[in-house]
């Protein structure tokens, strides 16, 4: 069965430097999977901006605000939220249960 989109840990992985071929101009190749949807919302924004994918991707990873350990901002309030609902549905649990 396949995982869910976006549940692959990051931590079982080591970043291995990416070929850089000469006729690249030191630019390497940095993909993903996304839903399609998100793919085109992309593409209309690039556009939109008159610039192409590759620099609106880089523009986006430039622009994100980390915490002191390196963690990007909005994932810290991802997770803030969701710890915050496992403990409403804990306790939800334990007036019901």
């Amino acid at each position: 069965m396949a995982r869910p989109y976006g549940s692959r840990n990051a931590q079982e992985r080591d970043y291995v430097t990416p070929m850089v071929h000469s006729d690249r101009k030191g630019m390497v190749r940095l993909t993903g999977m996304v839903p399609a949807d998100l793919h085109a919302m992309a593409y209309r924004n690039a556009k939109a901006a008159g610039i192409t994918m590759g620099l609106y991707l880089k523009r986006l990873v430039e622009q994100d605000q980390l915490n002191e350990d390196g963690v990007p901002l909005w994932r810290i309030a991802e997770l803030d939220s969701e710890s915050a609902a496992d403990e409403q549905e804990g306790e939800q649990l334990r007036l019901t249960g």
